[in-house]
Parts: structure tokens; C-alpha cells; sequence
């Protein structure tokens, strides 16, 4: 394992919108993989990637589909990443693995993923299905390549800080990609997330394989790009939890989910009325898997003056439980009970004596906290950043936010799941057959 990045002049664009974010983390709703032929369509001309993609295509090592595309900002699948890195690194013997659930006899991508399997690259799941169709997050991938090219773990020394490091997946998987992410074989974002849920895109799967193998074009880097986004739209319910309603250039509208399944106070009386107004969200996409997450969340034009706000910090508490000794202890699965929520949410702030004092949210204040909670991960001190109007014992709500870093533990990933984000509306495609 290197542990002196070369010197490089990073490409640089405009951050990604979150709606290219939240499009990219689809779970490939039309599964369409590689296949041996030659790419005659360069569809990567002038893209930051061509030289790596040409050399690639030129080694055989990932070729591209069969309408002569190479799709380079599309999500490598499991089974073409199988095929990258047993082309990359083919064994000295074939080795030989239990028949897998989901791959095909004869299917173009069967040997490359019996191989990555048996190498243990790449793995299975309980019910010994290898997914070949399922996009590889950032965090995956770097596992597997981490293994393919045999890395010792860095010292810790030679790792840098990430905001998001309480998000990382248990085990291999983590630790891979903050190392890869240090050494610069992954392109971290520009304002410090490491996203390990976040799909890794073809262009980024084979840059990755070059720097680590020491065959990349020098100055080569992917262009930077932001990971806070904000999107304005309608707060909405599902059975899923909260989503947040956006319209579209084309005219229509878009829902992404803000909350996955579980505990959440969606479609209770606790937060009645919440789909009467907008809010403006601060969220990051690439954290937990199947949701944006919320680091903040306004009302939209709350129309508060900006010289009469407050800025508090405090702890998320509920009415019932605002007189409590110790906040710090009060938790979130409290706050989520319909019968506390109901008594309405606010904020303890402590003072200098040490004890708390507790200012209620107004109503719309109240609801935004609703779907702040289904964002935060923590399950005891739930602290909050607020900025308000303090009138009386009443605080009217311009904004709450968390601070993600904060979180106790790192959120345990499905890693049999994906690290995808699908409009709530939306359907599986079946897979195409068409492949060589």
C-alpha cells in the first residue's frame, strides 16, 4: 500500500446538485451490465476519465455495453466490478466456490464472479446470493479492493478526519474506505464526507484500480464536488416515514425519502398539518442507506427578522420530560412516542448555574422537529443547534440542525442491501437479457 499521494491539480466543477446526487444513488432501476464487446460510441470523450477509460477498454480489463456506450457516470454493478478486478488480478489457479443463487449458468459476468468470490473479493450474502445486478457503494468496493491488492492496515497517523466517521460500516468495509479515501484512490467530498452508501461510479472504479496500481496519468483526479445540498419543497408521509416533495424542471414533482423504516412520528396526530407548509433542507445523500440525511431543516421564508434571532444550543426534549435534571439522558425513543410528541418539542438550554432552562418550539417548529428526529441517529443526548425568535416561554423556529460528527457509534449498514436512494413512488425494473 502507498502512503505518499503523488502531487495532483484537482479538476474542478460546480458541486453536484442534489437531485444529480440523489438520481446517481437509484438502484439502477434498469440493470444493464457489461460485456466483453469494444466500445465504439465514445461517450467519455472529454470526460475527466477518458485516458484511464481508453487504457482500461485497451486491457480488456472493463469493456462496455452492448449499444457501444460506456456510461461512465452509471454505477458499476457487483458483477462488472467482479469482472474489473479478476481481469485486473487473475489467479494463478482457478479456484472453485459453492454455486451461487442469483448467477446464472452461462451468463457473461458467472466466471469473473465465482472467482471474485472464491478470492474473496467480493462475498455473499446469508442466503448465498452474490446480487450481480446491485450498484457497489464506495465503501464495498473499497473492501474489495482492498483485498485484491493485499493492503496493510495505514497507522493512524497517515489517515485524515472525516465528518462522517460515525457512519461508517462496521469492519472491513469502513476502515477500506477512510484508508482509500487518505491515500487519495477515492475522491472524498469537497466540504469532508466520505459517503460510504454512495454508489461508485464506473469512471471512479477504474481511476480507483490505476491510482492504487500506480498506472495513473499524472494531475488525473475527479473533479471535486459538495456533498451538503439543499433542496426546498413540501414535507410529506408515507408508511416509509417523511419525504420531502420537489418540483422538477419538467413540471412535475419528485419525492426523496428523509427517513427510512422504523420508529418515526410519520402520519400521527402529533404532527398533523405537516404537508401545509414548505421547508428548505439541508441533507446529505451517501449516509445511511435508501434516504437523504437531514443536518438541518427551516421553515421556507419563515419571515423572522434576521437582527431579532437567537442562536441556541441545547438538547431535543418534548414537553412531557422539559423539567428533567438531565436531559442528556432523555431518549430518542421518547421523543417518538406519539403521547410525548404530543405535548410539543423544544429545546434545554443549560446555564451557567447548571440547570436547564426549556423554550417550546412554536407549531411549525414543532413538525420540523418531527422530521429532524427521524434523522438522528443518536439515542441519548440529542443535541441540537436552533435558531429562533424567543418570545415568552415560545421559541419561533428559523432553523434546527444536528451535528452528524456527534453520533455515539458508526450506524451499522446493510450490507446486503444497497447504498441506493429510489423515489418513493417508483418501481423495480426487471433485469435486461440481452447480454453476452
Amino acid at each position: 500500500m502507498k502512503m505518499n499521494r503523488k502531487n495532483s491539480t484537482p479538476i474542478r466543477k460546480a458541486p453536484l446538485a442534489v437531485l444529480a446526487i440523489a438520481a446517481a444513488l437509484q438502484a439502477g432501476g434498469s440493470p444493464i451490465y457489461a460485456h466483453e464487446g469494444h466500445v465504439h460510441s465514445k461517450d467519455y470523450s472529454s470526460h475527466w476519465s477518458e485516458p484511464i477509460i481508453t487504457s482500461s477498454i485497451e486491457q480488456k480489463l472493463l469493456s462496455g455495453y452492448q449499444d457501444g456506450s460506456f456510461r461512465p457516470e452509471g454505477s458499476i454493478t457487483r458483477a462488472e466490478l467482479a469482472v474489473l478486478l479478476t481481469n485486473a488480478f487473475p489467479g494463478a489457479e482457478k479456484k472453485h466456490t459453492a454455486a451461487l443463487s442469483d448467477v446464472r449458468s452461462g451468463a457473461w459476468y458467472e466466471s469473473a464472479v465465482t472467482q471474485a468470490v472464491a478470492e474473496g473479493y467480493l462475498s455473499v450474502n446469508e442466503h448465498g446470493a452474490f446480487r450481480p445486478n446491485q450498484p457497489v457503494t464506495r465503501a464495498e468496493a473499497s473492501a474489495a479492493f482492498a483485498s485484491a491488492l493485499h493492503w496493510q492496515e495505514a497507522p493512524a497517523d497517515k489517515l485524515q478526519e472525516y465528518k462522517d466517521l460515525a457512519f461508517l460500516p462496521a469492519g472491513d468495509a469502513g476502515k477500506w474506505l477512510r484508508q482509500a479515501a487518505s491515500q487519495g484512490y477515492i475522491e472524498a467530498s469537497s466540504d469532508g464526507y466520505l459517503l460510504p452508501h454512495k454508489p461508485l461510479t464506473r469512471s471512479e472504479a477504474v481511476f480507483f484500480l490505476a491510482d492504487a496500481n500506480g498506472t495513473l496519468p499524472q494531475n488525473l483526479q475527479p473533479p471535486a464536488f459538495a456533498a451538503e445540498q439543499e433542496l426546498t419543497g413540501t414535507i410529506v408521509q408515507s408508511a416509509k416515514g417523511f419525504g420531502l416533495k420537489v418540483k422538477v424542471a419538467s413540471g412535475g414533482s419528485t419525492v426523496y425519502p428523509l427517513s427510512g423504516d422504523g420508529a418515526s412520528l410519520a402520519g400521527t396526530p402529533a404532527v398533523a398539518g405537516i404537508e401545509t407548509g414548505t421547508a428548505t433542507v439541508t441533507a446529505v445523500a451517501g449516509l445511511v442507506p435508501g434516504k437523504l440525511q437531514v443536518l438541518k431543516i427551516a421553515p421556507d421564508k419563515s419571515g423572522l427578522a434576521v437582527s431579532a434571532l437567537k442562536e441556541l444550543d441545547g438538547i431535543l426534549i418534548e414537553g412531557h420530560h422539559s423539567g428533567i435534571s438531565d436531559p442528556t439522558k432523555h431518549s430518542k425513543a421518547c421523543l417518538l412516542m406519539p403521547s410525548c410528541a404530543s405535548s410539543g418539542f423544544g429545546i434545554s438550554v443549560l446555564q451557567a448555574d447548571g440547570k436547564y432552562i426549556y423554550y417550546k418550539f412554536d407549531a411549525r417548529g414543532h413538525q420540523l422537529a418531527a422530521v429532524l428526529i427521524d434523522s438522528i441517529e443518536k439515542e441519548t443526548n440529542i443535541a441540537i443547534h436552533v435558531s429562533g425568535v424567543i418570545e415568552g416561554g415560545t421559541l419561533h423556529v428559523a432553523a434546527l440542525a444536528q451535528d452528524i460528527s456527534a453520533v455515539d457509534a458508526a450506524v451499522l449498514g446493510d450490507q446486503e442491501g444497497t447504498g441506493s436512494m429510489k423515489h418513493m413512488d417508483e418501481t423495480e425494473e426487471t433485469e435486461h437479457s440481452n447480454h453476452h
